[in-house]
């Protein structure tokens, strides 16, 4: 059709819808759950030398692939450069917010507990009004919990409801715990 046609858009226009073709295939290879053709096709993209938002996705894209294998803290790595070269572009600052939080999420596997905790803290700090504000608030409790640190996990878990978002009960459920767990029964009658 192009040959009866002629071509109608530039170089760059091509190279930007091929660009984009690319990794809603990925997206399509994550959903079929064909991870290691994701990789493979995450890999090829980013060996062309694609431009930062394309970097962007395309790592998001492997770490993800990665993550669903189970794969957590080898995962961590790829969703770090994930988040420098989705800092470095417009318009996907969702992926940016993902990045950061899988990020964390690799190092809460990895049994660093206390880096988990302040990646997810500082993560709902720099974007209070995203969806996953309240989940890394969650998971900063849980982290700091997991490090023994009941007072920054109570604050973390304060935060998450003060967030009101779709895990306010889980928030104030492990409040509750963590008020049970140290002889608060005024303080669980309250949270109640």
């Amino acid at each position: 059709l192009r040959k009866a046609v002629g071509e109608t858009r530039s170089a760059k226009d091509r190279a930007a819808f091929d660009r984009k073709l690319s990794i809603a295939r990925m997206d399509a290879m994550l959903d079929a759950r064909r991870y290691k053709a994701a990789t493979q096709a995450a890999d090829a993209l980013l060996r062309k030398g694609a431009d930062a938002a394309t970097r962007c996705q395309a790592l998001y894209v492997k770490g993800s692939a990665i993550f669903k294998q189970r794969r957590r803290a080898d995962a961590r790595a790829v969703f770090d450069k994930a988040t420098a070269a989705c800092r470095k572009t417009e318009g996907v600052t969702g992926f940016e917010v993902k990045s950061r939080y899988q990020g964390a999420r690799g190092l809460y596997a990895e049994g660093k507990y206390e880096k988990a905790a302040e990646a997810f803290s500082s993560l709902a700090k720099d974007h209070p009004k995203n969806s996953y504000a309240d989940d890394a608030w969650v998971l900063a409790g849980e982290s700091w919990a997991e490090h023994g640190d009941d007072a920054k996990a109570t604050s973390a878990f304060e935060a998450a409801l003060a967030v009101d978002g779709d895990m306010k009960d889980e928030a104030r459920r492990r409040l509750l715990l963590l008020a049970f767990a140290a002889g608060g029964a005024a303080r669980a009658l309250a949270l109640c």
